[in-house]
């Protein structure tokens, strides 16, 4: 009982902390500059917490290492994620204006495409945190994870909808805890998903390593015949459900 309660406070400690890190070094950043660095180092954190819960880490040092050297690379990311959301706006409001069926056509594509950003802005800060890769591959790889694992979006959705609603009832009590609490629940699933997705490569991996054992062995055998190139034959590439393997970092 003591040590479950011990535990309690701990990460009660913990995610109190770190919403008040989060919160002082977006304010550093005056806002608009201090935000995506500080949003970045923020899942960084509950990433290494999730990763590896038992490891005791310098708190305040290992959010600033995060927030200094992704600094620039975080508010390039943010920055193009909200011009997303400004562009996507502007062309929803523009086919409200009109009417008629290419209107309303084109009006539920415009809904489309908000849905798929609303997607991205829920994953972009996991997958930044987790993978090395471009700006665009950033992008491109959340949305493909949000298409690949639509229950595990709906769960993301849900918890923000519950932190929000939880946030109108007990501002004074929640404030403290939004921004760390979100992270880790949005980390949490996150990171469940990620996993998932290195299993998927690697049972392919084996897979073709398998493939490849058994051609092998069809090609030495001493009773088979000669096996002549087919030029019509291609390659077959495993789908991983859509997950852009160039970009991660194994």
């Amino acid at each position: 009982m003591d040590s479950n309660f011990y535990r309690a406070a701990e990460w009660i400690s913990r995610l109190f902390l770190l919403n008040i890190l989060w919160v002082v070094f977006t304010i550093v950043g005056l806002g608009i500059f201090g935000f995506g660095p500080a949003t970045a180092a923020m899942f960084a954190i509950v990433r290494k917490w999730i990763i590896t819960p038992q490891e005791d880490f310098p708190l305040f040092k290992t959010f600033w290492e995060n927030y200094k050297s992704r600094f620039i690379r975080a508010n390039i990311l943010t920055w193009m994620v909200a011009l997303m959301g400004l562009v996507f706006y502007y062309d929803l409001r523009f086919f409200q204006n009109y009417e008629g069926i290419l209107a309303d056509i084109l009006l539920l594509g415009a809904y489309g495409l908000m849905l798929a950003y609303y997607a991205i802005v829920v994953l972009i800060y996991p997958v930044f945190s987790h993978y090395e890769a471009t700006y665009f591959q950033y992008i491109k790889n959340a949305l493909f994870i949000a298409i690949a694992f639509p229950i595990r979006l709906l769960m993301m959705f849900l918890f923000l909808i519950a932190v929000f609603f939880a946030f109108i009832y007990f501002p004074q009590l929640f404030m403290f805890f939004v921004g760390s609490l979100s992270a880790f629940a949005l980390m949490w699933i996150s990171y469940g998903t990620f996993e998932k997705i290195e299993a998927k490569k690697n049972a392919y991996a084996q897979i073709r390593e398998g493939s490849k054992k058994n051609d092998g062995m069809k090609n030495t055998d001493e009773d088979s015949t000669p096996v002549v190139a087919d030029k019509n034959t291609k390659d077959v590439n495993v789908d991983t459900d859509k997950i852009d393997e160039e970009s991660t970092i194994e």
